[in-house]
């Protein structure tokens, strides 16, 4: 099969199941949050994020180091694999035991601290599938994960609807995200054994020191990019009160399900963008301004047009009790621009072995993340944690336009037109909700009216989506 061929294959099954899982996500976190209200909706967000936080010590960037040494080598899977999936089960292990160590150190309250006991066992599920994932990618087999995926929200869909139909705390859905990530190792469990021969009775201590070696600075990248990430829902439990992590809460998860959008084409992408790095420099160019390209198209309209709805969209889906959460909607969707082309930035760095400045970036978002979170935080709650969040992707965009520029001659002179279009397409959105259309139809017409003008104005045709599917032929 040809890399057209694949990647557009793998892109169509990632797209559905991806957005299948939006909308039952968005549908789902909507329904929890009406029904926890703001404040245990805190916990219950609290809870998920102060796990989140030592996930990353079970996968030491041994995934992002997969798919770099198997896509040039295959060969090396079973011996790698069976050596990495023994060490993340020692590293979950020892994940789980500080999360649970930590958490009761802290001064939270009984009930959060046996959330957080519960659920630091999805450390261990998560770290284990990660690296069935990963294969499928790597043998460009997304089918399997997305189908995956399906069963693993439905079943938590279901058991979300049980529990809140039997009169449930957070700590019940809690308990239903548990198995549904369970659900989900056993599936793909289940279809890796029949791709990878494991011999989990090899050893080789030269192979284990040489995967330590190369993941270890990944693994600091995860590390930093996941504190800010997330630093700034625990900074507001400790500096602000939990109704303003579940104000924050209702607004991040809004923004945060836009991440899937990059992760879709990147998904696709990376193991090509890998072997193009090797043999073919001009190819993984095209690549990369490609995808700022689309990506830019996909990003400001969802931005703008947010923006302006912001109230509305969060009254819909939320209701009235989280309608202050507005601001922080509207400062967090900012963000996407930023983090779509941070995403094409990232990429290009990494399968440029740029691992060390990726690193400097990451530590320095963390710096800045924090030190502005202590001072914006205090001054403006929940809004300011967003407008950290924002001026921290802001910061990472510069430092790694910066340094991608140089080794590569970065493209945007679609971006006059693009910005042109978009602004008509805010007039448009503005003009509808002020003669107070609701706003769904208001979305439909506006997103009509700037794919048309992006059509007009040529900033992409049929020969421009020729090209963008042609660069991937070898």
């Amino acid at each position: 099969m040809s890399d057209i061929s694949t990647i557009q294959k793998n892109s169509l099954w990632l797209f559905l199941g991806k957005l299948f899982l939006l909308l039952i996500g968005i549908f789902l976190n909507a329904w929890i949050a009406r029904y926890l209200n703001p404040e245990f909706y805190g916990f219950y967000s609290l809870a998920l994020n102060f796990v989140a936080f030592f996930s990353v010590f079970a996968s030491l960037g041994l995934d992002v180091l997969m798919i770099r040494e198997l896509s040039k080598n295959w060969t090396l899977s079973s011996k790698y694999l069976s050596i990495i999936i023994r060490l993340k089960i020692l590293l979950s292990f020892f994940s789980i035991l500080l999360a649970i160590i930590l958490v009761f150190l802290l001064p939270y309250s009984h009930s959060l601290k046996l959330a957080i006991s519960i659920f630091s066992l999805s450390i261990l599920f998560t770290s284990l599938d990660t690296t069935f994932i990963t294969v499928f990618l790597i043998k460009s087999i997304n089918r399997i994960t997305v189908i995956g995926d399906v069963i693993s929200k439905s079943f938590y869909a279901v058991l979300v609807i049980l529990f809140i139909s039997i009169g449930g705390g957070y700590l019940w859905l809690i308990v239903a995200s548990l198995f549904a990530l369970l659900v989900k190792l056993i599936y793909d469990f289940w279809y890796f054994t029949k791709y990878v021969h494991l011999n989990l009775n090899y050893f080789d201590k030269k192979d284990l020191i040489y995967i330590i070696k190369k993941s270890f600075p990944l693994f600091i990248i995860s590390i930093l990019s996941l504190i800010y990430f997330r630093i700034d829902i625990i900074m507001l439990s400790f500096l602000a009160d939990i109704n303003s992590v579940g104000f924050y809460s209702a607004s991040f998860k809004l923004s945060e399900f836009f991440h899937l959008i990059p992760g879709i084409l990147f998904s696709a992408m990376l193991p090509f963008l890998v072997t193009y790095s090797e043999k073919n420099k001009s190819r993984l160019i095209k690549s990369i301004n490609l995808s700022l390209k689309y990506l830019s198209i996909l990003s400001f309209p969802i931005v703008i047009g947010t923006v302006i709805l912001s109230s509305e969209i969060i009254n819909l889906i939320y209701g009235s009790s989280y309608t202050t959460s507005s601001i922080s909607l509207s400062l967090l969707i900012s963000t996407i621009i930023f983090v779509f082309f941070n995403y094409s930035f990232a990429n290009g760095l990494f399968v440029l072995n740029n691992e060390k400045y990726i690193t400097k970036v990451a530590l320095s978002a963390v710096l800045f993340n924090i030190i502005t979170n202590f001072i914006f935080i205090p001054l403006y709650s929940y809004n300011g944690a967003a407008l950290t969040t924002l001026f921290t992707e802001i910061l990472i965009f510069l430092f790694y336009f910066r340094k991608l520029s140089k080794s590569f001659k970065l493209s945007f002179i679609f971006l006059p037109k693009l910005i042109f279009c978009t602004i008509l397409m805010g007039i448009l959105t503005l003009f509808l909700d002020r003669l107070n259309l609701f706003f769904v139809f208001n979305i439909i017409f506006s997103a009509v009216f700037y794919m048309v003008f992006i059509f007009v104005l040529k900033i992409i045709d049929k020969e421009d989506m020729s090209r963008f599917f042609y660069i991937f032929k070898r």
